[in-house]
């Protein structure tokens, strides 16, 4: 990420050392990678909506 955004590299690198299930963040640059899921707020309010 570092020669993406550097800001985003500490968010990165936390998902990658513990355990989750990806990263809420409607950042464009989160798509550009592909290690870690990236949930966009649309998706997470529609999954609340089906509850």
């Amino acid at each position: 990420m570092d020669k993406i955004d550097t800001d985003d590299t500490p968010f990165i690198a936390l998902a990658l050392a513990v355990e989750n299930d990806g990263i809420w963040s409607d950042d464009t640059h989160f798509e550009q990678q592909t290690r870690i899921k990236v949930w966009k707020t649309v998706v997470l309010l529609n999954l609340l909506k089906e509850m």
